[in-house]
């Protein structure tokens, strides 16, 4: 785990109660950009470290807070500024509220709450299981999985 001084309390815990789970504080973009490059799997939100995992071409699963009805060119969008790597899985909540079918419009993570560990649990299997292979649009076309930029091989 690689956390910013906000989130290195629950990255602590989080690295306390998964078995072999690394975390680290303070890197410097360069060392973060290293520590990436090594990993097998990258998951998290649309960040600087998302972008340096699939940079590193570190396959890559974005939690993405906007919703699957979300308008392509809003500032959110993954489509327009997701992970950039051969392997990568994007998943998205269906809109909480009919206000967020276009884009969330609350001031709090309410959309993104609605996507579940297994749910993300299941992606990762996906994207382990496809590793030399080509996913087809049947085997993971499901609704919080984007289905024109998922897992993919370029």
């Amino acid at each position: 785990l690689i956390a910013g001084p906000t989130d290195q309390a629950a990255a602590r815990q989080i690295a306390e109660a998964v078995e072999g789970c690394l975390f680290t504080a303070n890197t410097t973009l360069r060392q973060s950009s290293a520590i990436l490059a090594e990993c097998s799997l990258f998951v998290g939100n649309d960040s600087g470290p998302m972008h340096l995992a699939a940079a590193a071409g570190t396959p890559t699963i974005e939690i993405s807070c906007h919703p699957l009805s979300g308008e392509e060119t809003h500032s959110n969008s993954p489509v327009r500024f997701g992970p950039w790597c051969a392997q990568k899985a994007i998943v998205r909540p269906e809109a909480k509220e009919p206000a967020c079918r276009l884009q969330c419009v609350s001031e709090d993570a309410h959309c993104i709450e609605t996507i579940t560990p297994e749910k993300v649990l299941s992606v990762v299997l996906r994207l382990q299981r496809s590793d030399n292979e080509t996913m087809t649009a049947s085997e993971h076309n499901d609704q919080n999985v984007d289905d024109e930029r998922s897992i993919e091989k370029r």
